[in-house]
């Protein structure tokens, strides 16, 4: 009872919108769901409204038209970015970076021993960072945006391309709780 602003979120009726609001327009859902998406902002734009409305007119195309189901409870969890939408810039070598904070609130130290990433034909890279101390994870804001990560991060994983990473047990990368 989302009203649609993300499929993959099953929510209790009394969790939902009240049940005599109107349904909202699939263009009025994408522009909450970039505003949560890039960590809803008290002000200032998140997207270029008309960007939004040339895709929903047709003008745009899906980098992803079917994005993976996520995975079964107890297998593991999904991390999506997206979608956010881009100008075209008619410049072939022209290049956007995206970052994303999202606290994994782990009970306890997991071994991962699979990453299964999937990628846009548009991307050419997903690096995965985790922070180095809790005063450098506190000082950047939830949601995606541009700006490049603080200098206190280290490096977990990076790809050039969708990979399904299945290490062996016991050679799996640690992720905190």
């Amino acid at each position: 009872m989302n009203l649609g602003l993300e499929p993959s979120i099953v929510l209790h009726p009394d969790e939902g919108a009240p049940k005599d609001n109107p349904e909202l327009s699939d263009l009025e859902k994408e522009l909450i769901r970039q505003w949560v998406l890039f960590g809803a902002p008290a002000n200032g734009a998140v997207v270029e409204e008309q960007l939004l409305v040339d895709f929903y007119n047709g003008q745009g195309q899906k980098s992803f038209p079917n994005p993976p189901a996520a995975p079964s409870p107890g297998e593991g969890f999904q991390l999506k970015m997206g979608p956010f939408y881009l100008a075209p810039s008619g410049q072939p070598n022209d290049e956007l970076e995206f970052f994303l904070k999202h606290e994994l609130q782990l009970p306890n130290d997991v071994e991962v021993n699979r990453m299964d990433i999937k990628m846009s034909g548009y991307s050419h890279h997903f690096i995965l960072y985790n922070f180095t101390s809790t005063g450098a994870a506190n000082n950047v804001p939830h949601g995606l945006r541009t700006r490049s990560p603080p200098q206190d991060i280290g490096l977990f994983a990076a790809v050039q391309e969708a990979t399904d990473l299945d290490l062996p047990g016991g050679n799996g990368l640690y992720l905190g709780g």
